[in-house]
């Protein structure tokens, strides 16, 4: 779960920057989302992708542990009754 965690974070993180780039964006800067990419690569470089990685992978890690805790406990609960 932490690897595929990771992995996943760290794929979708760069979409995340520039989707809250585009959306906060106060006079039109980027056109589109390939445009905003090839461009905070080559203004901002590749760190800034990178840039909120931590709390992002922490907040997805607690998350689906707690998804998973509840999804345990309630096949327990259910087995408990049709046993």
């Amino acid at each position: 779960m932490i690897l595929a965690n990771l992995l996943a974070t760290l794929i979708t993180n760069p979409i995340d920057v520039c989707v809250t780039k585009i959306m906060t964006q106060q006079q039109p800067k980027y056109t589109g989302f390939w445009q905003c990419l090839v461009s905070v690569y080559r203004e901002e470089g590749a760190r800034k992708f990178l840039s909120g990685v931590h709390p992002r992978f922490m907040l997805n890690f607690f998350n689906g542990a707690l998804y998973l805790y509840v999804y345990d406990r309630f096949v327990q609960s259910v087995s408990s009754i049709y046993d």
